[in-house]
């Protein structure tokens, strides 16, 4: 089907031409991890059986025996324990130090009392290794994974299965995932691992964030921050950056098909506020030089007013002071004027520079 990926699915089948590969030891391994994780001990014990007949590795030889080990917990057959017990020897005989061995030795310790009870209450009792049988065990990394079986209704996974040798029918499902459906062959007298590897459905991330702002996602700018972008479930890095904002950058986590929805508002960043704050003072210093300029017009006006009135008769001592006095005013608020708009012109252009220039740029990664 389109948009999903084939299974990697692996089944023995000598008897026909076009058989497909024969699973290897390292399948049956990660389908009995799948199952002791599952707590399908009997499972477990069947798959690490056929990985360990064909690679003989301790931590397969280890693994074999804590599956044994639980399903003796669980039904308490003296056979089972006696062959965890002889697994966890063999195991020691391989891996004398190092390994799992302090576990080995700390297990055997506490089985070695129950099969020397066992033997001595039932001389004749032997250890026990599971029949070989014809199974499918149907498993998945994916969680939540399910497995329709010849039409039968849905289980969960991991699932092992005894069923009639030759082709049956799985259709595979799970949350997020696109269904598939594949034809598989079981083998008389085996255990086939079936490893169902899904297709994630593509994620959903949704943006609101401030007019004109920069997005970024895992480095790559995106041309626009508004709409619905489509991004492989996993880890993702998001940045948002504005002129003048405060950039935020958040790393979230996209489960498979799910949507998710990001409302981000930017602050305005610390040099936009000082900005801010600057033009303010300089807007307070043209007001003052613009203040200062008026009242030197004021005391230039009154000077020529006395000037006037007295330009045909003789200045008394105290009309002389007060006309000396408002051209001095006049020179002092007018250099105060100039100097007060000078510096207000300096401060609006360092607000300026401070204001177009504040432009975000996303960290290196």
């Amino acid at each position: 089907m389109t948009g999903w990926r084939h299974l990697a699915i692996v089944a023995c089948a000598a008897r026909v031409v076009h058989a497909q590969p024969a699973p290897t030891a390292d399948d049956y391994h990660r389908a009995g991890e799948a199952a002791y994780k599952s707590g399908d001990f009997a499972a477990a014990v069947s798959a690490f059986e056929q990985a360990y007949r064909l690679r003989p590795r301790p931590q397969t030889l280890f693994s074999l025996a804590q599956a044994y080990r639980h399903v003796y917990v669980e039904h308490h057959e003296p056979g089972v324990l006696l062959r965890a017990v002889e697994l966890y020897r063999t195991y020691l005989a391989e891996v004398p130090r190092g390994g799992r061995s302090g576990d080995a030795r700390e297990l055997l310790a506490n089985l070695d009392p129950l099969a020397q009870l066992v033997a001595h209450e039932n001389p004749n009792v032997r250890a026990t290794s599971f029949p070989a049988k014809t199974q499918l065990l149907v498993w998945s990394a994916v969680e939540g994974a399910r497995v329709r079986m010849d039409g039968a209704p849905p289980v969960a996974l991991p699932h092992v299965v005894e069923l009639v040798p030759g082709p049956h029918a799985l259709a595979l499902a799970a949350p997020g995932h696109a269904d598939a459906s594949v034809q598989v062959t079981a083998v008389e007298h085996q255990l086939v691992p079936i490893e169902a590897r899904l297709t994630p459905l593509p994620s959903v991330l949704s943006i609101a964030t401030d007019p004109g702002a920069r997005l970024v996602i895992d480095g790559t700018p995106r041309a626009t921050v508004r709409g619905q972008f489509q991004l492989a479930p996993g880890t993702h890095r998001i940045w948002l950056g504005a002129r003048g904002r405060t950039p935020e950058e958040r790393v979230i986590t996209l489960e498979p098909g799910a949507t998710r929805h990001l409302d981000v508002a930017l602050a305005a960043s610390p040099r936009r506020v000082r900005a801010r704050w600057l033009f303010a003072a300089a807007g307070a210093l043209a007001a003052s030089g613009l203040a200062s300029y008026g009242y030197a017009r004021y005391r230039g006006s009154e000077a020529q007013e006395l000037h006037a009135q007295l330009d045909h008769r003789a200045w008394t001592t105290a009309e002389y002071a007060t006309y000396a006095d408002d051209r001095a005013a006049v020179d002092r608020w007018q250099t105060a004027s100039v100097g007060l708009l000078v510096t207000s012109a300096l401060v609006s252009t360092l607000a300026t520079w401070w204001w177009v220039d504040d432009v975000p740029s996303p960290s290196a990664r």
